[in-house]
C-alpha cells in the first residue's frame, strides 16, 4: 500500500490520483481524509459527468458511513441518492451493484437491522458477484490478474 500511496502522490496532478489517495486513506482507517479527498474530486467534476462521478460517490458514501455521525450519515444518504440516479440511468451491473452496496453500508452505519436492510445487503453481494462474473467473461478467465 505504501508503494501505491507513493505513486498517487507523484501523480497528484492527475484527476484519478485523488480517488486513489481517498481509497488508501479509507483503507488506512482515515475516513475523514477519504471523505475530504472524494469531495474535492467531486467538486472538480461537473454534474453532467455522471458516470465519472460514480466511483467518487461510492468512496464518499463509504467514508461517511464509516464516520457514522448523524451529519455524516446525512451526507452519505445524499451521495447515495445521486449514485442511485446514475445507476438507474446507466443500467449496468457494476453501477447497480455499487448503488446496492452503498445502500447496505448506509443502512448498517445507521443501525438498520430490519429484514429489508438485510435483504438489501444480500442483494448487494449477489449483484457484485454477477458483475464480477460478467467482467471475467468479457475479459477472459485471466481477469482479474
Amino acid at each position: 500500500m505504501d508503494e501505491a500511496a507513493s505513486l498517487f502522490e507523484r501523480s497528484a496532478g492527475h484527476p484519478i490520483a485523488s480517488l486513489g489517495r481517498a481509497a488508501i486513506a479509507l483503507d488506512r482507517g482515515d475516513p475523514q481524509g477519504a471523505a475530504e479527498l472524494a469531495e474535492r474530486h467531486l467538486r472538480r467534476l461537473p454534474a453532467r459527468n455522471r458516470t465519472e462521478r460514480a466511483a467518487a460517490l461510492e468512496l464518499l458514501i463509504r467514508a461517511h458511513a464509516a464516520l457514522g455521525r448523524h451529519d455524516d450519515l446525512q451526507r452519505a444518504r445524499a451521495a447515495l441518492e445521486e449514485l442511485r440516479g446514475i445507476a438507474a440511468d446507466a443500467q449496468t451491473a457494476p453501477l447497480l451493484a455499487s448503488a446496492r452496496l452503498a445502500a447496505g453500508l448506509v443502512a448498517v452505519a445507521a443501525g438498520d437491522s430490519t429484514p429489508g436492510a438485510r435483504r438489501s445487503r444480500t442483494r448487494s453481494i449477489c449483484s457484485i458477484r454477477v458483475a464480477h462474473r460478467s467482467k471475467r467473461r468479457a475479459h477472459g478467465s485471466s481477469w482479474p490478474p
